[in-house]
């Protein structure tokens, strides 16, 4: 897993193993407000990533899956 500080975002890439043992990378990034909340997060991972990807996004914030690779928002 890397984890990357910029400003208010933090952005971690770590590998997801699937139940079949296929594994993927997933992109996630969060954006903090100046007093600390998380203010959005998105996770990018590639199509056909199957169950090795999130199947949903964790409901105690606001997120949005994006189509594209990282940094393509």
């Amino acid at each position: 897993m890397s984890i990357a500080v910029v400003g208010t975002e933090v952005a971690v890439l770590f590998r997801a193993v699937a139940t079949d043992g296929t594994t993927t990378e997933v992109f996630d990034v969060m954006s903090f407000t100046d007093q600390g909340h998380i203010a959005c997060t998105w996770a990018y991972w590639p199509a056909g990533a199957g169950d090795a990807a999130p199947s949903e996004p964790d409901a105690r914030r606001p997120s949005t899956r994006r189509p594209g690779p990282p940094g393509s928002r």
